[in-house]
């Protein structure tokens, strides 16, 4: 039996350039680039990756005080996470969470201690699972009123899959990430422009979050002219002087949540490995380079705000 194949040709978003057209803003800082999310307002479409490498309790109440959307990782205990985030009055409380029976036995207590959840990541590496269905349907059934993320996965079947199972936001992306090894490791992969593409022109009641991929700034653009409505990115800010990567001899060590540097056990199949990122700004201004870049990306899409990406043109290279 010969093998299935796609018709067309795949884009990622190096594949792709974004047509101008004419627009009537007087600054581009009056560009808008607030995304709601639940009850809450952010700044940003844009969410830093909710790995150890870029994000812990500390980054994470800087964004959160500042108005920018976070996903606090779950490779520390979530119920201590949980106590922290609510006894330190977040505004938002988010957090991730696993698959596995550890991971119910803590959402249990989160329950019983009357901690609060504004919005959960259901966060594993193939959400078109079993696992993930359950999960989402658990956390929907006992924490009614949270938002609900969960992924990844990289066809609209895996993202019905999750929508089915009642998740708000699925995440889309597999093996394009900075430091993702799954393509070479497994043959598995979706590239990331298309994908999202194919995803968004069907009829979704879920949103649609991009994982992975993004190398330049232009790419968050690129993601939200797909049919993005929101973009996750962890190279941008693990390079952040101020982020939990590790500064060895002046660059910052990246490993992502399937690496032998964050699983320790070499006998863990792997999928993702450890690099090195030149330092960029603090957290804070890396943020503000993001907002100005997506302002211009708005600018020149002849839009006012996120929305007017939706109609953008492209040209494939």
């Amino acid at each position: 039996m010969n093998a299935m194949t796609s018709l067309g040709r795949e884009l990622e978003y190096s594949d792709v350039l974004l047509v101008p057209q004419e627009s009537d803003l007087s600054s581009r800082t009056d560009a808008d680039t607030r995304i709601n999310i639940g009850d809450f307002d952010f700044h940003l479409p844009v969410v830093p990756a909710n790995m150890k490498t870029v994000i812990d309790l500390e980054v994470a109440k800087t964004l959160d005080n500042a108005g920018y959307f976070y996903v606090m990782h779950r490779f520390d205990d979530i119920v201590k996470t949980c106590r922290y985030i609510n006894h330190n009055n977040f505004r938002c409380k988010s957090i991730s969470v696993g698959v596995n029976q550890c991971t119910y036995d803590a959402l249990d207590i989160i329950l019983n201690k009357g901690y609060l959840v504004d919005i959960f990541t259901v966060d594993v590496a193939h959400g078109h699972h079993s696992k993930a269905e359950n999960m989402v349907r658990f956390i929907k059934s006992k924490f009614p009123k949270s938002t609900v993320i969960a992924g990844n996965v990289g066809t609209y079947e895996g993202f019905k899959f999750l929508e089915d199972a009642g998740a708000d936001i699925v995440k889309v992306g597999i093996g394009s990430g900075v430091i993702c090894t799954t393509r070479y490791k497994t043959g598995f992969g979706t590239p990331m422009f298309s994908t999202i593409q194919k995803i968004a022109r069907k009829s979704n009641k879920a949103r649609i979050m991009a994982d992975g991929g993004c190398k330049h700034f232009g790419d968050i653009a690129k993601a939200l002219v797909a049919g993005a409505d929101m973009v996750m990115a962890g190279s941008f800010f693990a390079s952040c002087i101020d982020s939990p990567a590790k500064l060895v001899n002046g660059v910052k060590q990246y490993y992502g949540s399937t690496s032998y540097a964050q699983k320790h056990n070499i006998l863990n199949f792997v999928e993702g490995k450890e690099v090195e990122l030149d330092l960029a700004p603090v957290y804070k201004t890396r943020l503000h380079e993001v907002k100005c870049a997506l302002q211009s990306s708005i600018s020149y899409a002849g839009g006012h705000d996120l929305s007017c990406l939706k109609n953008v043109e492209y040209i494939t290279l």
